[in-house]
């Protein structure tokens, strides 16, 4: 996923070409502890910056923590 999003329209306006090499880029943040969280992260991608209130901020992480204590029944 992560490759998709260097190759993004906004990545390529605002990183150089050299801050965009995704080999470069794996070498120097590798952190396998980090890699293990993946499988269990939310991401959020919409392109963009999420432009909201406070309220909707919060209406999304109850949502999320609602899908997260419901997750048995979703199976």
């Amino acid at each position: 996923m992560m490759r998709e999003v260097f190759k993004s329209e906004i990545y390529q306006k605002v990183y150089t070409a050299d801050e965009l090499d995704f080999e470069k880029y794996k070498q120097k943040n590798h952190c396998p502890s980090l890699i293990k969280t993946y499988g269990s992260a939310l991401w959020i991608w919409n392109g963009g910056l999420m432009l909201g209130t406070k309220s909707d901020m919060d209406d999304i992480i109850n949502a999320v923590d609602k899908i997260h204590n419901n997750v048995a029944k979703l199976k």
